[in-house]
C-alpha cells in the first residue's frame, strides 16, 4: 500500500509446488478458492485478491515497486527472502531503506507490557492504535499493510531521526539500483 493506504498491488501467486497446507486458518484460501479465484470468480472480494500471478512475475512486479521506496512493514525478513532481497541475496534489502515495525524500538518501547522477542502486529495495533480488532478470522495483506503503515506514520519524524543516526543518510543516487528492472 501507498503512504496513505492505497492498494498498490494484491494479488496471489500460482504455486511453483505442490501445497500440501493452504493455512486456511490463516489465509483465507484453500485448494478450491484458489481455484475458483484463478478462474475468475469475485465471491470472495474484498476479503481475497482477485488476481493470480505467475510467482516470477508477481515478485518482478513487487520489487519494481520497492526498488524506489522506503519499504514499511511487519517482520519482513520472510517477505523478503520470498523477494530475493533478504539477506545473502544478489540484490539485498538495504537496511536504510526499511521501516519495519516488528523491530522498532520506539513503537516496542511504548507497549505496556514488551514482549521478551519481537511484537506482533495485533499487539502493535491493540496498544498504539487502539484496535484490538486486528487478525480476527483470517489475515488480510492489505490490512496488515495499512496498520504497519499508520503505525509508521505515528512515529514518522523520530523514526527518521533514529534511523539516521544508526544507518546514515538513504543513498538517493542508488535508486534505478543495481540495473534491476522488472521483466
Amino acid at each position: 500500500v501507498s503512504r496513505h493506504g492505497k492498494v498498490l498491488l494484491d494479488c496471489l501467486t500460482e504455486p511453483e509446488e505442490e501445497v500440501t497446507d493452504w493455512r486456511t486458518a490463516y489465509t483465507g484460501v484453500d485448494a478450491e478458492i484458489f481455484r475458483e479465484i484463478q478462474q475468475g470468480s469475485t465471491r470472495y472480494e474484498p476479503q481475497l485478491p482477485t488476481l493470480v500471478l505467475p510467482t516470477p512475475l508477481a515478485r518482478a512486479k513487487v520489487n519494481a515497486l520497492l526498488d524506489q521506496v522506503v519499504v514499511v512493514g511487519h517482520d519482513l525478513r520472510h517477505d523478503f527472502h520470498l523477494l530475493q532481497r533478504g539477506k545473502g541475496s544478489v540484490f539485498p534489502q538495504p537496511r536504510h531503506m526499511t521501516r519495519d515495525t516488528a523491530f522498532s524500538p520506539l513503537l516496542k518501547a511504548g507497549l505496556e507490557r514488551p514482549p521478551l522477542g519481537l511484537p506482533g502486529l495485533k499487539t502493535l495495533a491493540a496498544s498504539w492504535l487502539g484496535d484490538a480488532s486486528l487478525h480476527c478470522g483470517a489475515h488480510s495483506s492489505v490490512e496488515d499493510a495499512r496498520v504497519a503503515m499508520l503505525l509508521y506514520r505515528l512515529l514518522a519524524p523520530q523514526w527518521e531521526i533514529y534511523d539516521l543516526r544508526r544507518y546514515g543518510a538513504p543513498d538517493w543516487t542508488a535508486f534505478g539500483r543495481f540495473g534491476r528492472r522488472a521483466k
